[in-house]
């Protein structure tokens, strides 16, 4: 079956809409369509009703052999307990299709292969707006209602669909417009112009314009994901588009790395689109790794790569150490493993493998074939195999055919240095593997590249091996152990941070011990690294809340003593590392948060860095709930609300609790998302918000399926929450799991148990 074109007149009204559609198709057999929403009658241009049925769905059309226009009116309704599909967003109607909820604005082939023109017509009361992926052509006003006309899109996928309602304010500079809710268009600038020096990175990276005659880029109050590559009409959280001048270095970061991830997608994901959903790194991992060279050249002073390999690198690592781990190619069948293939392996893992790859065959090469892809699949949907053919590098189809990653096992004897790897597992149970491993060595000073192809390999020099490094700037996605730490040298920041995080995983995997691990840290406590600091700060804190007794101790000595360092700071990056050393401390050491919460009343006078430490320190002093949630409510903008929702998770009086649970309809349902995330990983409440979870366990469960659109919703809080309520009572927590069995949530499960089983060897 081949879709030409989707003709599409929607009329609202309020929170409903009637529909009409025209389909253009040309089929061998019955038509078959992905639909939520209400037929009402299916006929053929001559007014010929045409027989169909409606099976959960899908509407199976029994037309036979068929070229032509099908009719089809419809009816549905825009969503207020959910945040895909057609929904509603405080004051505005939004959509988010992405990967399969078109079919609930409109009867389609909701699948990525069947790509197809669009024509939108949009009926709307007096004082709305509307906006979609391409310019408005006219407006008429018809009935006391205003009909936008846009025009036709060129052929392209039904997830990246998109309209708008409301009413909006806008920027606009050459092709790109930025558009906000009321009264928050002033913060809109520093997006435009980003955007607009991201597009013209992109035009020249890949040797071909963006295609669209406009790119909207839409701050919407309340969505599911952070941003959504919609062609040429892009949605965003607030806070991840919406800052000012005086906003914090992270959340500026936070607006480049988005702003630029979605502009690659116009490009990889939209121009060239995946054919199906197994091939979903096709998009995220490239658009993942395009943000890094993006914003490394558009905004140097960044620390782009260390964040990069801190959070897409170091975090895909950890996923793909675990049984649950599963191919950058992965193999997805329904809609419960497409939506769980949005995860670290599919945008960190592949965007790692691909830095890696570029390395390893020259950033000209690298970018030569990607141009070649682009311009041979454009408008067209396209597989792996298309884009290794484009490549020419053998060893990508390795990484992205097999799960997991290697370590390699150094050592030194002589003048030889002998090199192990072996497939790397945080908890030992797993079938080894061989990779093809592009080693990179300092020995003595020189450099020297090998491909490891086998188990083992041995490499004998001229000289003594007196120093060395393996894993230069951390290109390489394996980790490292070496037999002699003694041996190491000429290590840089981000190598250090490197050694640390594999110590660290190898401490979770037994393969070292705690004193080992400590030891180590000790060695880089007065060391001055941004990565370094950031590494080892993450890591203690997220310990200190597994066990606080057992890491309080060399937290607050290792934070202590990095505050003094960096106490002179002297630039951006150097001044947000030090609030958020700050921060962590805060929360660690009430002591230390007592004369910061006096900061707490001064919120709006303070710098920007500085207010999530006092929010924090207020927070860990006072408990007091009810004034953070007059706080998180009375400020218009996420950039503060989520500081103050950070706060409420961060509160140590279990009493307080209660307050919460009261108060949950305050909150917007993305952060009541997050919220109910983060209680679990204050110590301080633990126990009392373990029973609260567990006595709301149905109306948590019941949210999250809404909100995400499926099953896939409970899989999220079985991943994010039940881990660490397993401090409390494993056993029950694991009871709890054996009754929530369900095929369709079976990663989710035995990723949570892997988990358990980790928490509990760490505390």
């Amino acid at each position: 079956m081949k879709v030409e074109r989707y003709n599409l007149f929607l009329d609202f009204e309020d929170n409903n809409f009637k529909g009409k559609e025209i389909i253009e198709v040309e089929t061998e057999g019955n038509i078959e369509l992905d639909s939520l929403v209400k037929i009402n009658s299916i006929y053929t241009g001559d007014n010929s009703p045409l027989k169909y049925e409606v099976i959960n769905d899908k509407v199976l059309i029994y037309t036979g052999n068929f070229k032509g226009k099908i009719f089809i009116e419809f009816e549905g309704k825009v969503s207020t307990n959910s945040l895909v599909g057609i929904y509603r967003s405080k004051d505005i109607i939004t959509t988010q299709f992405e990967p399969n909820f078109a079919n609930r604005l409109f009867p389609c082939v909701d699948n990525p292969e069947y790509k197809a023109k669009f024509s939108l017509k949009v009926s709307v009361n007096r004082g709305l707006q509307v906006i979609s992926n391409m310019p408005t052509e006219k407006i008429e006003e018809k009935n006391g209602k205003l009909i936008y006309h846009f025009k036709e899109t060129p052929p392209m996928s039904t997830y990246l669909l998109f309209l708008g309602i409301g009413e909006f304010e806008e920027i606009q500079k050459d092709k790109v417009i930025v558009a906000t809710t009321k009264g928050k268009i002033y913060k809109a600038r520093f997006a435009l112009e980003s955007a607009l020096k991201i597009l013209k990175y992109y035009e020249n990276y890949f040797n071909m314009p963006y295609e669209l005659p406009k790119l909207h880029l839409i701050a919407v109050p309340d969505t599911s994901v952070g941003a959504m590559e919609n062609w040429g009409a892009i949605t965003f959280r607030e806070s991840s588009l919406l800052v000012g001048e005086t906003s914090s270095l992270e959340n500026r970061k936070d607006v480049l790395l988005t702003i630029a991830h979605e502009i690659a997608h116009q490009w990889f994901g939209n121009l060239v689109t995946l054919k199906w959903w197994d091939d979903l790194w096709l998009n995220e991992s490239f658009a993942t790794f395009l943000e890094l060279k993006c914003n490394s050249k558009l905004f140097p002073a960044l620390n782009k790569l260390g964040d990069f390999i801190n959070e897409y690198t170091y975090a895909s690592m950890f996923e793909d150490s675990l049984t649950t781990t599963h191919k950058i190619k992965a193999e997805i069948k329904t809609p419960v493993e497409i939506n769980e293939a949005f995860d670290q392996i599919s945008y960190g893992k592949g965007a790692s493998i691909l830095r890696m790859i570029e390395a390893y065959i020259g950033e000209d090469n690298f970018r030569n074939g990607i141009v070649n892809y682009l311009n041979k699949y454009r408008y067209s949907n396209a597989t792996a195999k298309d884009f290794f053919a484009s490549l020419n590098a053998d060893i990508l189809e390795d990484w992205i055919s097999k799960p997991s990653y290697p370590v390699i096992f150094v050592k030194v004897e002589g003048n030889k240095i002998i090199l192990k790897q072996k497939r790397f597992a945080l908890l030992h149970n797993v079938e080894d593997l061989t990779y093809k491993v592009p080693i990179t060595i300092e020995v003595n000073n020189k450099l020297i590249t090998k491909l490891l192809e086998n188990k083992e390999d041995i490499i004998v020099f001229d000289e003594e091996v007196k120093k060395l490094k393996l894993n230069l700037n951390r290109t390489g996605f394996y980790r490292v152990h070496y037999n002699d730490l003694n041996y190491v040298a000429y290590l840089n920041d981000i190598e250090i941070a490197g050694l640390i995080n594999d110590y660290y995983n190898f401490y979770i995997a037994g393969i070292v011990s705690l004193q080992e691990f400590i030891s180590l840290i000790n060695k880089y406590k007065n060391y001055k690294g941004l990565n370094t600091s950031e590494m080892i700060s993450s890591i203690l804190s997220y310990l200190y809340k597994i066990n606080p007794l057992k890491y309080k101790q060399i937290a607050e000595d290792y934070i202590r003593a990095q505050l003094i360092i960096w106490k002179n700071y002297s630039n951006e990056e150097e001044r947000s590392l030090y609030y958020r050393l700050m921060r962590r401390l805060s929360f660690i050491d009430e002591n230390f948060s007592l004369a910061l919460s006096e900061l707490f009343p001064y919120y709006d006078q303070i710098e920007s860095e500085l207010k999530s430490v006092a929010v924090i320190s207020y927070a860990t002093v006072t408990s007091n709930v009810k004034t953070l949630i007059e706080k998180y409510k009375y400020y218009s903008f996420d950039e503060d609300k989520e500081i103050f929702l950070n706060g409420i998770s961060a509160i140590r009086d279990p009493v307080s609790l209660k307050e919460i649970f009261m108060s949950l309809d305050t909150f917007k349902y993305q952060h009541l998302i997050s919220l109910i995330i983060w209680l679990s990983n204050n110590p301080y409440i633990r126990k009392e918000y373990y029973s609260i979870f567990l006595s709301h366990f149905k109306e948590f469960k019941d949210f999250a399926i809404n909100i995400t659109g499926g099953i896939w919703g409970l899989g999220m809080l079985i991943r994010r929450i039940f881990p660490m309520l397993s401090l409390i009572n494993k056993n029950e927590i694991l009871d709890l799991l054996k009754e929530i069995e369900d095929k369709d949530l079976k990663r989710s499960i035995d990723y949570a148990k892997e988990i358990i089983q980790i928490l509990e060897n760490l505390s």
